[in-house]
């Protein structure tokens, strides 16, 4: 090899990289010589002779690839001596220029290193390797070496690291056993090194060394935080240490406080004073050094050079330490630890002023650090060791009220600046609200019963404090920017989910100290509801009032309640607390409750839109909006709750005498009075059923109806009213028995039944929405007949208008009539609507609603058949109605049922089956194209709703025989949809989880009548499941195992029996592959022409040994893994066979070997019964753990 010819070729293309005419060329010169034959000899001639720092890079890289490539076949002294040659020659040019190449020359160094790490002789090597790295760093071959040996100490940790570690075609088990060796034996020494040479390095800098000496300091500062940032996976069991890392709530990334926890053989090198001192020291004199009367542009740029930065990041990860590296010493040593870095950040910060001033101008680099570790120490130590490790004292506010000045200060800062979302602010506030959080939160959060302290006064109040402040502070912004023209204010919204977070913490503050915080929120709301009610009276303008006021019902919404989301609301522990009736306490004051006084409030500003002039003049939608958002929040915590309607009689005196008896539950319930007053919530009992209760309702339900005609047009609104208030109201029973008799229900209904425009005119999930509340309601009805003339009188009149529309003769033609489209969509919307409200109370009603116009349905389908919205329409109210109904209805609603439901299918087939064409799914470019084939979606949920009814389970009535064949329609429905399906349309997650939802129910309760489907209907079902197999979305992927399980069990079953199981379809050879893989790995290219057992046998395999995915995939997994086996005994030895045939290692080939045997040993190989699955399930996790990271190369 002409090695000079080489350097040549090598320079030009490298040259020629930067002309876009030569690039492909020389792009292809590279990949052939770094793909070439042994080319070590020449990347070293190109290192050490090429004057071009690209080309010596593409030769770093090459050495690189090529030494892995080619390293089984190179010698013991080939290998030593590459790995010394890379260290070498970084170290000759350690006062090079091209820094890039020799940081690529460690990062080949480290990764050589790794290589040979497990190998027989490796422990000898390294051990040398790492003392002779050891006499560099300690600076015995000089500063410059120095600097060397730390870079090369950081590409080391960073290639053992398993989240960083490089591409080396290795078994994922090399990667963890070379991480666990390092972390165990040398990680700790690593540290140690890095630590001195930063002590040394910096004591250069601080009698003004050289810019290297600084390089050198920051590097090896840069290392210790990336030592402590290492993944511990080997901590050795032990007690102490203090509570857990408290749950984040909050907007950021939980990747921010990670806490650190090395384990207890760290404690010697991170705790000691005299470890952590010299840091602390160091940056507090460097700090003097490089601040002191300089200007402000010079404080920024020291702030943010690589030595404060690394040194000031060391600190936040000291903060963060937890875990059995503090002894059981009764937490002595960590609130000595808590101290020492409470009394350094809040250096950092002190004086406030100067630290927030520095940061309005620019230099916010050590504030925001100072925040992150701040809450680094929050989240890892309780509230009360804040109190105890940095009291108050004379010469200092103590931590909690230094914690409490700044972020007070902060919030000033952001608020003087209208666009501080976007800066530094923001970001500050965010961490110290999430400091406040993990300070307060409740105790229940803890996971250990001894750290379960209660919240410290001092805490409480302190938080009570900021929560005043962030109040104040965004009513003064409401104020000043109450006449914005713009709309930079539209980030207020209610709906706005960052919005709602931000506030449910800060509420969380005002919560610690509630009688301080609502008594201030009910002082702030009163006085701007007196002034907006003096601009009604004088006509004066009102809009300063009205934003404060709108900013007011979002925070006191946060403070008075918690989202009711996915749960039943309560009223909030510490709320409860402070307004709650004892027995010491005596009859409740009801009009002193801090909670009825801001609830009064709230409701009196909502109230005053129903004034029609003062409603004109003041409310805007976006106002409305609030009240109504505010109102569906508190009612659903507040309003005639639960058990509180007997509780006002004791208030009342009426079950005793002056309700002076509070705990007499004997007497209160043989006087039919319910439960006893103690504990109660006051604004509870106050707003129940013999309260308040009933006044308010109708108060909030005229509201609810002005909000939904007043303001025709406003989209938010409508759907604020539409979606939370008036869903709010009907969700208890106790509040629903008061709703139908009231006057303004009835008028809304009446509205809603005789098309009232301005409710006629909302938008389509408004009606449906509008129409389950209106139905919902029935659950306060007493008795069937009542309950039906209920539903009747409301529905009925649409279902006439459907049957007539459906009737006329001129349909076809008077039909495509833009208005009657228009009514069919309405009407359709609201059937739909009442059929999501499927209630038992209801049901029998909305069942013949239901059945009156099944005939009118399937005639508008066939007129409507170019209408593909109409066409939508119908599918999803049938949808709906079913899936409402298949619970209660008896075997012969069943028949007539499934009866409907196949000639709708057929209907469809035959006027809409060639309009989703598959190949028209390919020039789908966004969702919103997607939208055409909503009908296809719409039939899936049918045929799984139907799938879902078999008079087995349900409501078998003995003698009757079921008049409909669950079965025969789902069926049908397959033969008609199957074909439709294409991996294209799996794309779409909707259609994609439904898909397989309803091929995994029908596949486990009748795989008989799928495997009578034609093979061209079948095949598609066996590729659609072989693309589950491959998707990302856990759920499709499940639903795929058991499908793919139910048939594999069916087959067996069937053939134990001597029957032919699958048939014709086990012998399909048809199935495409998802993925190509590596020699050793059960691709499914394995499988082509095999069977579509053997296929997903393959196809399992593959999954479970060389894919990503989740522990929870495992017994499922294993559930379908073992019928498949059983199933195909012969394939999986073949799988073996070609999984041992693709290693050389013998070793690695007993191992492998022992595993699959072990795999399918004893009684598991016999049967399917219940012992058999629960063991193969263990032996399956077994064999994962042994081979899964022997055969996944990284």
């Amino acid at each position: 090899m002409d090695l000079g010819l080489v350097l040549q070729t090598i320079e030009a293309a490298c040259n020629d990289l930067q002309d876009v005419n030569k690039q492909a060329s020389a792009e292809a010169t590279l990949l052939a010589f770094q793909k070439s034959q042994r080319p070590i000899q020449a990347c070293q001639y190109i290192l050490e002779h090429s004057q071009n720092a690209i080309a010596r890079f593409q030769a770093a890289a090459t050495l690189r690839e090529a030494a892995l490539r080619e390293w089984l076949l190179m010698s013991k002294e080939e290998k030593e001596s590459l790995a010394s040659y890379c260290l070498r020659y970084v170290l000759e040019r350690a006062e090079g220029k091209h820094s890039f190449v020799e940081a690529k020359m460690l990062a080949v160094a480290a990764v050589l290193v790794k290589r040979s790490w497990l190998d027989e002789d490796g422990v000898q090597r390294r051990e040398q390797l790492l003392k002779q790295v050891s006499q560099i760093v300690q600076g015995m071959m000089g500063v410059y070496a120095q600097k060397v040996g730390v870079a090369f100490l950081e590409a080391l940790v960073g290639e053992f690291s398993l989240s960083t570690a490089t591409l080396m075609g290795r078994p994922i088990e090399f990667h963890d056993r070379c991480a666990q060796s390092l972390e165990e034996h040398y990680l700790k020494d690593i540290f140690e090194m890095v630590q001195g040479a930063a002590v040394s390095s910096a004591a250069r800098v601080l009698a003004e060394g050289m810019v290297v000496d600084i390089e050198v300091c920051a590097k090896s500062l840069h290392v210790m935080n990336q030592i402590l940032c290492w993944k511990f996976l080997k901590r050795l069991a032990g007690g102490g240490g203090g509570p857990p890392a408290r749950t984040r709530l909050s907007m950021r990334s939980a990747v921010d406080s990670m806490p650190v926890q090395p384990g207890r053989l760290w404690r010697e090198v991170l705790l000691p004073g005299e470890r952590i001192e010299w840091l602390l020291g160091l940056y507090a004199t460097l700090r003097q050094k490089e601040t002191a009367g300089k200007d402000l542009r010079a404080i920024n740029e020291w702030m943010g050079s690589p030595l404060a930065v690394s040194a000031r990041q060391v600190v936040v990860q000291l903060c963060s330490l937890k875990g059995d590296i503090f002894p059981n010493d009764g937490g002595r040593l960590q609130e000595e630890h808590l101290h020492r870095m409470l009394c350094s950040v809040i250096s950092w910060l002190h004086p406030l002023e100067s630290a927030v001033g520095q940061a309005v101008a620019g230099a916010e680099y050590e504030l925001l650090d100072g925040c992150r570790a701040l809450q680094a120490l929050a989240s890892v130590h309780a509230s009360a060791s804040f109190s105890r490790a940095f009291p108050q004292s004379d010469g200092h506010a103590g931590a909690i009220n230094f914690l409490g000045s700044l972020t007070c200060q902060v919030i000033r800062a952001g608020m003087r600046n209208e666009e501080s979302h976007d800066n530094w602010s923001s970001e500050a506030f965010e961490l110290l609200l999430d400091t406040w959080v993990s300070l307060v939160q409740p105790a229940a959060l803890h996971f250990q019963k001894a750290w379960q302290e209660p919240t410290p006064a001092a805490v409480a109040e302190a938080a009570a404090s900021v929560f005043q402040e962030y109040v104040s502070g965004e009513l003064g912004l409401a104020a000043a920017s109450a006449h914005d023209e713009d709309d930079a204010q539209e980030h207020m919204r209610p709906a706005t989910d960052a919005r709602h977070e931000q506030l449910s913490l800060v509420a969380q503050l005002g919560r610690a100290a509630p009688a301080r915080s609502l008594s201030f929120l009910v002082s702030a709301f009163s006085e701007r509801l007196s002034c907006l009610q003096q601009c009604i009276v004088n006509r004066l303008d009102p809009t300063i009032p009205m934003e404060e006021l709108y900013w007011m019902l979002l925070i006191a919404g946060h403070v008075l309640a918690d989202s009711a989301k996915g749960e039943t609301p309560m009223v909030p522990d510490s709320i409860r607390e402070i307004g709650c009736v004892s027995k010491a306490r005596g009859a409740p004051d009801v009009d002193n409750d801090l909670v009825v006084q801001l609830s009064r409030a709230g409701l009196e500003l909502a109230c005053l839109s129903l004034n029609p002039d003062a409603r004109s003049m003041v409310f805007s939608p976006r106002l409305m909006e609030a009240i109504l958002w505010f109102l569906a929040r508190w009612s659903e915590t507040y309003l005639m709750a639960n058990g509180c309607s007997q509780r006002w009689e004791h208030v009342n005196g009426i079950g005793g005498a002056n309700g002076a008896d509070l705990t007499n539950d004997d007497s209160a319930a043989a006087n039919g009075q319910g439960e006893s007053l103690e504990g109660a919530c006051v604004a509870v009992v106050a707003f129940g059923e013999k309260g308040e209760g009933k006044r308010v309702l109708e108060a909030v339900l005229r509201i609810a109806s002005v909000a939904l005609t007043a303001w025709p047009g406003e989209r938010e609104l409508q759907e604020t009213a539409c979606f939370m208030l008036l869903p709010a109201l009907v969700r208890r029973r106790a509040v629903c028995r008061h709703l139908v008799g009231m006057e303004p229900w009835r008028e809304l209904a009446r509205a809603f039944v005789q098309s009232d425009p301005a409710l006629a005119t909302l938008g389509a999930p408004l009606q449906r929405s509008l129409a389950s509340s209106l139905c919902r309601v029935v659950t306060g009805v007493e008795g069937a007949e009542a309950c039906t003339g209920y539903i009747n009188g409301l529905m009925g009149p649409f279902a006439t208008q459907i049957r007539a529309i459906a009737a006329r003769p001129d349909l076809g033609s008077m039909g495509q009539r833009p208005d009657v489209v228009q009514q069919v969509s309405c009407l359709l919307e609201r059937l739909r609507g009442s059929a999501r409200a499927t209630l038992p109370q209801s049901q029998q009603a909305l069942f013949s609603l239901g059945e009156s116009v099944m005939d009118a349905l399937l005639s508008l389908l066939q007129v409507y058949k170019n209408q593909p919205a109409i066409v939508y329409l119908i599918l999803k109210y049938v949808v709906e109605w079913v899936d409402g109904q298949v619970a209660f209805i008896n075997p012969q609603e069943t028949g007539l049922v499934f009866g409907f439901s196949v000639r709708l299918l057929q209907v469809y087939s035959s006027h809409n089956i060639g309009k989703v064409s598959v190949d028209a799914t390919k020039s789908l470019a966004s969702e919103s194209q997607f939208e055409k084939y909503k009908d296809l979606r719409a039939l899936l949920q049918l045929l799984t709703s139907i799938s879902s009814k078999d008079l087995l389970d349900f409501g078998s009535v003995p003698g009757v025989e079921p008049k409909g064949d669950v079965a025969q329609a789902v069926y049908l429905g397959l033969h008609i949809i199957v074909p439709l399906i294409s991996p294209d349309l799996l794309k779409y997650p909707k259609l994609c989880r439904q898909y397989f939802t309803l091929l995994s129910h029908m596949l486990e309760i009748y795989p008989d009548k799928v495997v009578m489907l034609p093979p061209e209907a079948f095949l598609p079902i066996a590729q659609a499941l072989n693309f589950g197999l491959t998707h990302q979305d856990s759920d499709v992927v499940n639903s795929t195992l058991a499908a793919i399980g139910s048939i594999a069990i069916f087959h067996y079953q069937e053939r134990s029996r001597g029957l032919p199981g699958l048939g014709q379809h086990a012998d399909a050879a048809s199935y495409p592959s998802s993925s190509s893989s590596s020699s050793s790995s059960p691709s499914p290219h394995s499988a082509q022409g095999r069977g579509v057992l053997a296929h997903f046998l393959y196809a399992i395999m593959h999954l479970l040994l060389f894919e990503d995915y989740s522990n929870d995939l495992v017994e499922p997994a294993a559930d379908v893994l073992l019928p498949l086996i059983l199933c195909e005994y012969g394939t999986y030895q073949q799988l073996a066979q070609e999984l041992l045939a693709g290693h050389l290692d013998n070793s690695l080939k007993a191992r492998l070997s022992s595993a699959l045997g072990s795999l399918m040993s004893g009684e598991v190989a016999k049967s399917l019964d219940r012992q058999a699955r629960r063991q193969f399930r263990k032996s399956l996790r077994a064999f994962l753990a042994d081979v899964r990271g022997l055969l996944r190369m990284k």
